[in-house]
């Protein structure tokens, strides 16, 4: 049979940029003598697990805090530091939006009103991710989905937080 008349077999779509965005305020080591290493060793391997070599990868952090020990500590493990929620919000949409089709969003937050941050990404056609301790707001976890969400639960220094809707009171 001439070549011209195979059947084209699918494109596999492969995504190549891995953006992370942390948004501290939500999510951070409770007290400030937490050793970040293992906090960014646990991002770094979920991150290339989901994308084994991404051609482009950002790190940013997304603070209010003025710690500048703390900061000072993420800018040495090469995450960028900028400023609160609203610079992360549109860090995430301007550039994921530039190459849609090949970027994943990684989101560390446990900021429920992010979920409406998490809908226009995913509506842009960005594969989105949620880096988030159990406790996170179930509106945030179900924007993503259960296979999409990467629980946080056990890094050191996590507030552990009681819940009442548990049956354990945790």
């Amino acid at each position: 049979m001439p070549k011209f008349f195979a059947p084209e077999k699918p494109k596999v779509r492969i995504r190549d940029r891995a953006l992370v965005y942390w948004d501290f305020d939500s999510v951070n080591p409770y007290g400030w003598n937490v050793d970040l290493r293992e906090w960014d060793n646990f991002i770094e391997t979920e991150v290339y697990k989901r994308m084994p070599e991404p051609s482009h990868e950002q790190f940013k952090v997304f603070a209010e805090v003025s710690n500048n020990q703390v900061l000072g500590k993420l800018q040495d493990l090469n995450w960028s530091i900028w400023g609160g929620d609203s610079d992360m919000v549109h860090h995430a949409l301007s550039e994921s939006g530039q190459e849609t089709d090949d970027s994943a969003v990684f989101l560390i937050t446990a900021n429920a009103s992010h979920a409406e941050l998490i809908g226009w990404l995913r509506d842009d056609g960005v594969l989105v991710y949620l880096m988030a301790p159990s406790t996170a707001d179930e509106v945030l976890i179900s924007a993503v989905g259960k296979k999409r969400w990467i629980n946080l639960d056990g890094l050191p220094g996590l507030p552990v937080v009681f819940r009442l809707d548990s049956p354990f009171g945790f």
